[in-house]
């Protein structure tokens, strides 16, 4: 078996202007498919992986987003 390395899950909500960054985590299958349902009902969010939380962080920071605590977004 292949071994999962883990990651961050940068959630971000383009409508609202917010993100979170979940993790460390191997399985992200919840929160991807939460986000498939608030696109499904016309909500402007997104998601990826990263392994750079603190960039991340500073970036959307300067992109004038603001940061929720963890599972805020969706």
């Amino acid at each position: 078996m292949r071994k999962i390395e883990p990651f961050f899950l940068v959630i971000i909500d383009e409508d609202k202007k917010e993100f979170t960054v979940e993790g460390l985590m191997t399985d992200d299958t919840y929160q991807t498919n939460k986000v498939a349902d608030e696109q499904e009902k016309g909500r402007q969010v997104r998601c990826y992986v990263t392994d750079e939380k603190e960039e991340v962080v500073s970036e959307m920071h300067g992109k004038g987003y603001k940061y929720l605590p963890r599972g805020g977004v969706i």
